[in-house]
């Protein structure tokens, strides 16, 4: 299919013999066709081009399978619309630059430090994707960073795929599962096409990921239960401006970058989420750096890595409830009969419903009963043994 060589637009990054340490790149698009294939570094405090890294048509490179390390294709070069690009992340613990390609079901990368006189291109499938899956833009890759455990994280439009992906010698990629709404304000969902498709991903020092989507809303996300929650919209933007890049600069400052306008580069106050403007620059569809955001001088991030054991959890959730239904998610945990059991809070049960988990992800519905009255409540979750699996409060509205 054409658009299998698309990511390896990033390649030109192997040239980069700078250091490692305070870089942040673009990816850019040709001023007149708005193909988004280039990628520069760049000067966020200017807005300037400090050299381009991938220019479309201009760099030929090598393929290699991600796990084998052989050659899948002789060099090649992006021509017409085959170089799309939609995120990047930049590993600066090894040099690598991540990207994810607009139509296809992979994650690809460049190690920097190899001199070879041919770009090296390296490319790993997502878990469970094919061709067909990238044919629905709900999909595609549109958020990726890095986090301090030293892993890479990359989201889905529709938030329903959390992938986590190694970064070292062999580099493996994790579906995490879908993002769960959380929270006072779940009105706004991170799986809305209209508010929270698009955008960017940054990571904060605690390990936390931030997600600026393309409409200006701003979700907070805790990997460990994946639960994403709506902060606020960004305030001071130009009309028109959507924000399509995010990244942390030197300074510990949140900058963000539209592919939709030509205003530049915005700094954004990430205690009441009010921008300003920063810098010009040309318009950019994402950025990418290797700092963290709310980290102290000095400090150096630790962040226990987040595993799929760690995954084997169940999740309850919208709560509060507000429809009439919440919704229970079965993570890696064993297969067989399952009680979900709703109690007021002093132990008289009210609901119990039997459920059968068949598969390691599976998202049961539990009608909430219309002669339930508002307020607080427990769930919980029976296994087959009998055993407690599960706790938790739940509010009725």
């Amino acid at each position: 299919m054409k658009y299998k060589i698309l990511p390896v637009a990033l390649l030109l990054f192997a040239a980069a013999t700078a250091q490692k340490q305070g870089k942040t790149f673009a990816i850019t698009a040709d001023s007149q066709q708005r193909l988004w294939m280039n990628l520069n570094e760049v000067d966020v405090s200017t807005g300037k081009i400090i050299r381009p890294l991938f220019e479309r048509s201009k760099t030929s490179f090598l393929l290699y399978d991600g796990t084998s390390k052989t050659k899948i294709e002789a060099p090649v070069t992006t021509t017409g619309n085959t170089g799309l690009m939609a995120a990047a992340a930049f590993d600066a613990r090894h040099n690598k630059l991540f990207i994810a390609p607009m139509y296809l079901p992979v994650i690809r990368w460049v190690d920097m430090d190899d001199n070879n006189t041919t770009l090296k291109v390296y490319t790993q499938p997502l878990p469970g994707f094919t061709d067909q899956h990238m044919q629905n833009d709900a999909n595609h890759i549109t958020r990726m960073t890095m986090a301090p455990d030293g892993n890479g994280y990359a989201l889905t439009n529709d938030g329903n795929h959390l992938f986590q992906f190694t970064t070292g010698k062999k580099t493996t990629i994790t579906d995490f599962g879908a993002l769960q709404d959380a929270g006072a304000q779940t009105q706004i969902s991170i799986h809305n096409r209209c508010s929270s498709w698009g955008g960017d991903m940054i990571a904060a020092a605690n390990g936390d990921l931030y997600i600026i989507t393309a409409y200006q809303s701003v979700f907070k996300v805790t990997v460990i239960d994946r639960k994403a929650y709506y902060l606020a919209n960004i305030t001071g933007l130009p009309a028109n401006y959507t924000t399509n890049g995010a990244a942390i600069n030197t300074q510990g400052e949140l900058i963000v970058c539209s592919a939709n306008s030509t205003e530049g580069y915005y700094k954004v106050d990430m205690q009441n989420w009010k921008a300003q403007k920063h810098s010009n620059g040309a318009s950019a569809s994402d950025l990418a750096s290797s700092y963290f955001a709310f980290q102290q001088p000095n400090q150096i991030p630790v962040q226990q890595p987040v595993t799929k054991e760690t995954l084997q959890r169940i999740v309850v959730y919208p709560n509060p409830v507000t429809e009439g239904l919440f919704r229970v998610s079965f993570d890696n945990r064993e297969t067989g009969n399952y009680q979900v059991q709703v109690t007021d809070l002093g132990g008289r049960q009210l609901l119990n419903k039997q459920i059968n988990v068949t598969t390691n992800k599976q998202l049961i519905e539990v009608a909430v009963p219309a002669t339930l009255a508002k307020g607080l409540y427990l769930v919980k979750i029976i296994n087959a043994a009998g055993k407690n699996a599960y706790t938790d409060k739940i509010m009725i509205q």
